[in-house]
């Protein structure tokens, strides 16, 4: 099981440019990257298989979010990762995210990596 911090909102991890492609941020970029390289250290690595991955979240408030939105940079940092060998849903043809609830100490998100037979 990895531990990572409750990522910024999806507004600071990616913005349109000007001909309105889709980027990531700085903050994207930093998040995913630390987030890729604690998921690495956590995780044991599935090259050929296909996973089932599991996020458990714990919100820092009570305001209105759509977990979705979560998917994204987690799933990209699962990817950067290296743990598994691609994201496409050959590889990866199962997502569960459960909102656990409130914790305004210590928002966090669990990632459970589960090799499918």
């Amino acid at each position: 099981m990895t531990v990572l911090e409750f990522p910024p909102s999806s507004n600071h991890l990616y913005k349109k440019n000007k001909f309105g492609s889709i980027y990531k941020t700085k903050d994207g970029k930093a998040y995913e990257a630390k987030a890729a390289w604690a998921i690495r250290a956590n995780s044991k690595v599935v090259k050929e298989g296909r996973v089932r991955v599991n996020y458990y979240v714990w919100y820092p408030d009570n305001r209105v979010r759509d977990n979705s939105n979560l998917l994204k940079i987690l799933d990209d940092s699962v990817k950067t990762s290296g743990v598994i060998r691609d994201d496409r849903w050959q590889y990866y043809p199962i997502t569960y995210v459960e909102a656990k609830g409130i914790d305004r100490e210590n928002p966090r998100v669990e990632i459970e990596i589960i090799e499918l037979a």
